[in-house]
């Protein structure tokens, strides 16, 4: 038998490229229903795992009669895709608190890798609203902060 370069070549690039097809995503058979079943390839991630846990945000606003508030915003996403935002107004000099609760769904679209992309959040209570909201994810000098909207929020827990 002849060793042939060429024909050795040419088995080995056959062979890479049945694993490229059998692992890029395209159809490699058929189920039992007829349907594609594909293998291989990177499956869309549908929620980000960096946004993960809660996130915070303090602020201080006064309204038009110079009342001083605080506002907390903490935002907690859970890797079952649930997520709780907690709105809570304290007036500063009254004494008074207020807190209101939305939970519902979440997904993300985008650089999932890259920590950014689009969040995309479905109340279901205290009333349905879908909020579409750019993220980045980043750290700076006192840790791992959220971007929503331009608004940086950051990191209470895991």
């Amino acid at each position: 038998m002849e060793f042939k370069p060429r024909r050795l070549g040419l088995a080995l690039m056959l062979s890479a490229l049945a694993g490229v097809t059998a692992c890029s995503g395209l159809p490699t058979e058929l189920d039992d229903s007829r349907s594609p079943v594909f293998a291989g390839g990177s499956a869309a991630v549908e929620r980000d795992a960096e946004i993960l846990g809660q996130w915070y945000r303090r602020a201080v606003a006064t309204d038009g009669f110079g009342n001083v508030f605080s506002i907390q915003t903490i935002w907690t996403f859970q890797d079952d895709g649930t997520v709780q935002r907690r709105l809570i107004t304290y007036d500063i000099f009254s004494e008074i608190a207020d807190e209101m609760v939305a939970a519902g769904k979440w997904t993300t679209t985008g650089d999932n890798a890259g920590g950014s992309g689009i969040v995309t959040v479905q109340f279901a209570s205290p009333a349905p609203t879908v909020l579409n909201l750019s993220y980045r994810i980043g750290i700076d000098a006192q840790g791992t902060v959220l971007i929503l909207d331009g608004i940086p929020y950051r990191r209470a827990s895991r």
